[in-house]
């Protein structure tokens, strides 16, 4: 269920946008196992971006793209950074150069989001995701938040279907 943002520094081409937007996707997919199907995009060219070329020693340059990713929270720190590895390398494949590569993760809990006809989806009825979740954890119940670790425990347990190892 991730929502992602991704701005560009300097103006670039349709179809550049859309290969740097299928790039983050994929690495989505890789990195954290979300659905294929699960795609909800903003691209912003140019966006208004005021953005330092040397904070913590690393040169950017007008081919910065900024990218915002709103998901669920409950991934661990090692499934964050295999993300953020995952989107430098795949957007690198389509010539984004990696030190032009900045993320940022906004976690929120699953009953906040709203896929349309003003309903709380998951609200109600967590995705299968988190009904498999509630199978192995008892009494996790509407309130989907787990504790740290347990969906990277449950993506182990059921790696065919959640998880694919961030590739390097």
């Amino acid at each position: 269920m991730p929502f992602v943002r991704i701005a560009f520094a300097s103006p670039v081409e349709a179809d550049h946008r859309r290969r740097v937007a299928d790039a983050a996707h994929e690495a989505l997919v890789a990195a954290l196992g979300v659905p294929a199907d699960d795609r909800f995009q903003i691209l912003e060219t140019p966006a208004q971006v005021i953005y330092d070329p040397g904070y913590l020693g690393v040169r950017r340059d007008a081919g910065l793209v900024m990218i915002e990713i709103h998901l669920s929270h409950g991934r661990s720190v090692p499934l964050k950074k295999a993300l953020f590895a995952a989107l430098a390398e795949r957007l690198a494949s389509v010539g984004v150069e990696p030190r032009n590569v900045m993320a940022h993760l906004v976690e929120t809990a699953a009953e906040n989001w709203s896929f349309g006809d003003g309903l709380a989806q998951y609200a109600d009825a967590p995705p299968a995701f988190c009904r498999r979740l509630h199978s192995l954890r008892p009494g996790c119940g509407a309130s989907i938040a787990p504790e740290a670790g347990e969906w990277e425990n449950m993506r182990l347990r059921n790696a065919r279907t959640f998880w694919t190892p961030p590739r390097r």
